[in-house]
């Protein structure tokens, strides 16, 4: 579980199923929606994995020390502008005590909703693309 980027997958995921219902056809609804459902599905489903992993014991909220499933590396470096310096951008994610069960609620939340959305019969693709755009933006925000 170590190597695993399961804060990447539980935030680009919905990305990925909303270029899937972008790909589907306007006609394929219950297909629309069942990929939705089951890219959510998947979310509440790492999101418990997260949960069950978390230690406890190295507890705490905003510190640094109590970050855990870090996920970071240098993004973009370019070398030196004259009037700026270097420009150095990392991607960094990481849960704490507090946003751990926060991502589950998320999770579980963005799942409900799914399957509340479900009698949506107008503009049925562009909802959910737009739907599962949400999601990984409510999932981003969390993440450290």
């Amino acid at each position: 579980m170590n190597n695993f980027p399961i804060l990447s997958f539980l935030t680009f995921l919905p990305i990925l199923g909303m270029i899937v219902v972008l790909l589907l056809p306007k006609k394929q609804e219950l297909s629309i929606k069942v990929t939705t459902l089951v890219v959510t599905g998947l979310q509440v489903i790492l999101s418990v994995i997260l949960l069950m992993n978390y230690n406890y014991s190295a507890g705490g909220i905003n510190d640094a020390a109590s970050f855990q499933f870090i996920e970071k590396f240098r993004w973009i470096e370019i070398p030196g502008f004259a009037w700026i310096g270097k420009i150095k951008i990392d991607y960094f994610l990481a849960v704490d005590g507090l946003s751990t069960p926060l991502v589950l609620l998320t999770a579980i939340v963005t799942f409900i909703a799914t399957i509340s959305s479900w009698n949506i019969d107008k503009s049925l693709k562009g909802y959910f693309a737009m739907f599962l755009l949400l999601d990984t933006g409510m999932m981003g925000f969390l993440l450290h």
